[in-house]
């Protein structure tokens, strides 16, 4: 997905649909949900999107029916995999957003980041790739290095489409510093899986 994989290597087991089973079996809503949402962001990543989007939707109808927080371990993961997932499926992520009965740190960071993907979708790219920074910004507060490094990858992109390479590339430097230290060239592609690095040859991984 987002990390090197030799090619040589064995096809592991479906990890993704052995944890769902054992979550959807526990009786457990924190467990199923928690799966729910990293499970969504695997299939969108594998370019599963169909799949992520009935994950997603199965999430909102289970904590619908008991609203809870929604909670760090889960709702990062859950509005990454609607980024992928296109426009309506961030609508209905944001719609549990907006029925959430507290508001943290982690809700506001996925707001912006759902926010910033209905603003890609109206051709808003500028917006979009403000919006991604800023949900950047809050992950570093938290500090959620990993997410952070999602929204900046995914501003990245929203700022060359919009015009602005120079701000891509000051974006993604650390991204690529993150990739390269961590064996996930993926990063650099997030979002955009057909196009294999983004214009400047020195954002390759």
């Amino acid at each position: 997905m987002l990390t090197a994989v030799d090619p040589q290597a064995p096809r592991p087991a479906d990890d993704v649909s052995d944890a769902l089973d054992t979550a959807r079996r526990s009786g457990f809503r924190r467990l199923h949900w928690t799966t729910l949402g990293i499970s969504a962001l695997c299939r969108a990543l594998q370019g599963r999107t169909g799949e992520a989007g009935e994950l997603l939707a199965e999430l909102d109808d289970s904590w619908s029916a008991v609203p809870a927080l929604l909670s760090g371990e889960w709702i990062a993961a859950a509005a990454y995999a609607a980024v992928l997932c296109g426009r309506d499926t961030a609508v209905r992520v944001r719609g549990m957003l907006d029925r959430a009965p507290h508001r943290t740190p982690w809700t506001d960071a996925a707001r912006q980041t759902v926010t910033a993907a209905l603003a890609a979708t109206d051709g808003d790219h500028g917006r979009a790739g403000q919006l991604y920074g800023a949900a950047a910004e809050l992950y570093g507060r938290i500090p959620a290095v990993t997410d952070r490094m999602l929204a900046l990858a995914l501003a990245a992109k929203e700022l060359e489409r919009a015009g602005d390479p120079a701000g891509a590339v000051t974006v993604l430097g650390e991204v690529r510093a993150f990739a390269l230290r961590n064996r996930a060239p993926g990063l650099l592609r997030l979002g955009d899986p057909a196009r294999p690095t983004y214009s400047s040859p020195t954002l390759a991984c």
